[in-house]
């Protein structure tokens, strides 16, 4: 059973990543709402899980972990009485176990585990060598604006590519007349703003295009392109005391980057002879996102518990 935190509703995204979890204790769901309103139902509730898939905004400056039950869980996030309200109620109630998505390495314990995003995309099948180290495109980026880094970085690529001479394509309906003029060193780099979603398949067929795949943070240190670009490209992705359930760990199944910038990583990983050795052992981490892997993993954490 899944309770939502709030009175009215719950978030769909987030719902979906636990609605096939099968628990003999309910699953309390919490995410960030503007308009929240503490559940009253809670109070009748014995044991239970708090599943807290919250989202801070991009430029949250970490300096502590956000943590309900505690003195600091947010106040300056999550404003109001309402949240006050649920607060007290995680505190006095705690948890059998935490699954949070945004929280430091540091605040980790056997009661507080990450939970990510799961995979929802297909199995992919796997280039040969010969055909991922001939692929025409080096980087693919799709983004919305979620975080004023991505916006940074699209005009420091559109810089990079004036002083290397490299091509940027910042229209997916544009690629593949690049493509026909034979353009070599392609960066992929598409703002596709809410209103004009293309579909993600079609997206992927893209990135699987691609060597490199890069999923920067969005109003969150983790997004749903942590579960895509990985199933058929070798993930680039920030360096951060942000942990996965499963790892994304830099040189054996993504490259990371430090700070906000990551075109030097990236500029460095095209050198590396050993990309395509990256690439399928980020096949294999992300196949643990996938279910029901993901719901068995997610059962076996609280049954440890229970």
């Amino acid at each position: 059973m899944i309770v939502s935190a709030d009175v009215n509703k719950y978030s769909p995204p987030e719902y979906n990543v636990i609605k096939d979890v099968k628990c003999d204790i309910p699953l309390v769901l919490v995410t960030r709402l503007s308009d929240y309103v503490f559940n009253e139902k809670l109070l009748a509730l014995g044991d239970y899980v708090l599943v807290n898939l919250s989202e801070y905004g991009w430029d949250f400056k970490w300096d502590y972990s956000p943590i309900f039950g505690s003195h600091g869980y947010g106040e300056d996030i999550f404003k109001g009485g309402e949240w006050d309200k649920f607060n007290d109620f995680v505190k006095s109630n705690p948890p059998k176990l935490t699954f949070q998505r945004e929280i430091l390495k540091q605040d980790l314990n056997e009661k507080i585990i990450p939970l990510s995003y799961p995979c929802y995309q297909p199995v992919y099948p796997v280039s040969t060598r010969e055909e991922f180290n001939s692929r025409p495109i080096d980087l693919c980026h799709y983004w919305g604006r979620s975080s004023e880094e991505r916006m940074i970085f699209q005009g420091n690529s559109y810089i990079h590519a004036s002083q290397k001479g490299f091509e940027i394509v910042d229209n997916l309906y544009y690629l593949q007349g690049f493509l026909n003029e034979g353009k070599k060193n392609i960066w992929v780099n598409a703002h596709i703003p809410h209103f004009a979603r293309t579909e993600i398949s079609q997206v992927l067929q893209v990135n699987g295009l691609s060597k490199l795949a890069l999923s920067m943070p969005g109003c969150g240190k983790h997004c749903f392109r942590d579960g895509e670009v990985p199933v058929n490209s070798i993930m680039v992705l920030q360096e951060n005391d942000i942990p996965f359930p499963f790892e994304w760990e830099h040189g054996i199944n993504c490259i990371r980057y430090q700070g906000e910038n990551p075109i030097p990583a990236i500029e460095e990983a095209l050198k590396r002879d050993d990309l395509y050795d990256i690439y399928l052992r980020g096949l294999e981490t992300i196949d643990k996102y996938r279910f029901p892997n993901y719901s068995n993993f997610i059962e076996e954490q609280i049954n440890k518990v229970l």
